[in-house]
C-alpha cells in the first residue's frame, strides 16, 4: 500500500474530539485509539474488515501531519489516569499512524 499522509478535515477531527471526550481509563483510550483508525480508514474508504492475516494494517503506511497527532494523543492523555498514560503511549508509538511534518510555506 503506497503511503498516505494527509490533515484530517474538521468533521474528522470533531469525530476524534468526541471520542476523546469520552476518555475516563485506559479501556475507554482505546475506543479511543480505535475511533482514530476508523477516522483515518474511512477517509480512505477502508475499514477494519478490509484487514486481516493475508492484508495487515500498517501503521506506517498512514501519516498524519505531526501537530496533529501529538494533540489528538494529548487530548487522550489529558483525560487519562496518570497510572494508565505510559501504556498509551507505547500504544500509540508502536501501532498509531505515522506522522509527518508538512510543508512551511
Amino acid at each position: 500500500m503506497e503511503r498516505i499522509a494527509r490533515p484530517l478535515t474538521a468533521d474528522q477531527l470533531a469525530s476524534i474530539r468526541e471520542a476523546t471526550e469520552a476518555v475516563h481509563d485506559a479501556e475507554s483510550s482505546g475506543a479511543a485509539f480505535l475511533a482514530v483508525w476508523r477516522v483515518i480508514l474511512a477517509g480512505e474508504g477502508l475499514t477494519f474488515a478490509d484487514f486481516g492475516d493475508t492484508h495487515k494494517l500498517d501503521p506506517r503506511a498512514f501519516a498524519l501531519p505531526a501537530d496533529q497527532s501529538a494533540d489528538i494523543m494529548r487530548a487522550i492523555l489529558d483525560r487519562m489516569p496518570e497510572r494508565d498514560r505510559e501504556s498509551f503511549m507505547l500504544t500509540w508509538t508502536n501501532v498509531g499512524p505515522s506522522t509527518y511534518d508538512p510543508p512551511r510555506i
